[in-house]
């Protein structure tokens, strides 16, 4: 009997370990049809399903009209979202780019931009430097308008790109931040209003609600597909809080994925920051992107349901699920720094950066010798590269 029990026991042992070795491989490489069965902690049982990010991308655009795409404002981010652009044009699938970085009083500049026989750059940076904002990736925003002015060369004018800067005039951000639309408000039937024209100047105005307009007027009224490129934010279907009072409204995806259901879809970047704390698996989407080795997008209906949103931007606990319908997973350093235009802040810049800065309250963000002068242009750029935050 002792005999016995000992045989059948040491078989147990062996049968455990050969499917412990058996689990350990397959956790270490991607099966053929793209499944990583293996993923942190109590996620064990989620099998993940990704393709490249690009094809990705370009997959949605030909399943829905507008795919929206979040970003975390560095460089990355618009990089990505250029090799989206050259896919497009070899499917010949977008006639849009919609950018929330740049005014949209300045969309005749853009427009003139596009359609010159001839490449005047100096007009996209007058377009980047009225939207006044710091914290951004300006190289990659410029070489985004030269990529699309250099493919359009390449194409009929049927075929060719537009690019369309949707953030509401310069006057109306503030505003916009303290008097977010109530819930109510922001599903007002489009019947109430008569163009999109006609919310310039209403000091009133709500900056998604604006740039939804826009978007609506151009790509959603036309069939015309399109790609909206802005902070994670924006992109969220799920209700947030904008501004300083507490109210809480949609953005641009909460928006137009409700008015619009079933032609828009919802992808994000991990890096921004609301996007890191997912619950209790903070890494699960670096281990995911590592254990990858490659950009990758997949379905937020594909990653585990105990996936959730940590911010005060959003109601405690929202479902990753609830706020992007799908996300794109960069392996990248943590630390996405903007780059910068050599020249880009001249002096006269730096000063209406300053300007703008102390009009928002911002000036306790500059060194103690420049709260009650302006920097030299040289001086901002050494700032901003050091990662100091300023007028957004």
């Amino acid at each position: 009997m002792v005999r016995s029990n000992s045989v059948a026991w040491t078989r147990t042992l062996i049968e455990s370990i050969i499917v412990l070795a058996l689990i350990t491989t397959s956790c270490s490489t991607l099966g053929e049809d793209n499944v990583m069965p293996c993923v942190p902690s109590s996620l064990e049982t989620t099998e993940v399903r990704f393709v490249d990010a690009v094809d990705y991308v370009v997959a949605k655009l030909k399943q829905h009209d507008l795919v929206m795409i979040g970003e975390p404002h560095g460089h990355v981010g618009p990089i990505f979202l250029q090799d989206v652009i050259r896919r497009c044009y070899e499917d010949n699938v977008i006639k849009y780019v919609f950018l929330e970085f740049g005014n949209f009083r300045d969309q005749p500049k853009v427009e003139k931009f596009l359609q010159s026989s001839e490449y005047h750059p100096e007009l996209v940076t007058e377009v980047l430097r009225n939207f006044v904002n710091t914290g951004w990736g300006v190289q990659e925003y410029f070489d985004i308008f030269k990529l699309i002015y250099n493919e359009n060369q390449k194409q009929p004018r049927g075929n060719r790109v537009e690019i369309v800067v949707v953030n509401g005039p310069a006057d109306l951000r503030d505003a916009a931040r303290t008097r977010a639309k109530l819930l109510e408000e922001s599903l007002m039937p489009r019947a109430e209003k008569t163009s999109v024209v006609s919310w310039f100047g209403v000091s009133g105005a709500d900056r998604d609600r604006f740039m939804s307009d826009v978007i609506e007027a151009y790509c959603l009224r036309s069939r015309d597909k399109g790609v909206y490129f802005a902070g994670s934010g924006h992109v969220s279907k799920a209700l947030m809080q904008m501004g300083s009072g507490g109210r809480r409204c949609f953005g641009v995806g909460g928006l137009l994925s409700r008015l619009y259901p079933g032609r828009v879809f919802c992808i994000t970047l991990p890096q921004s920051p609301h996007l890191w704390q997912t619950g209790d698996h903070p890494q699960y989407f670096e281990k995911l992107s590592k254990k990858a080795g490659r950009r990758v997008g997949l379905d937020t209906a594909d990653c585990s349901a105990d996936l959730r949103l940590a911010s005060q931007v959003y109601e405690a606990g929202v479902p990753l699920a609830e706020a992007y319908d799908g996300i794109i997973v960069i392996d990248m350093d943590d630390n996405d720094q903007i780059t910068l235009i050599p020249g880009f802040y001249d002096d006269e810049f730096a000063k209406i950066v300053w300007e703008r800065s102390r009009e928002m309250g911002k000036l306790e963000n500059f060194p103690p010798e420049f709260r009650t002068k302006p920097p030299t242009g040289q001086e901002l750029e050494t700032m901003l590269k050091q990662g100091v935050q300023l007028a957004r």
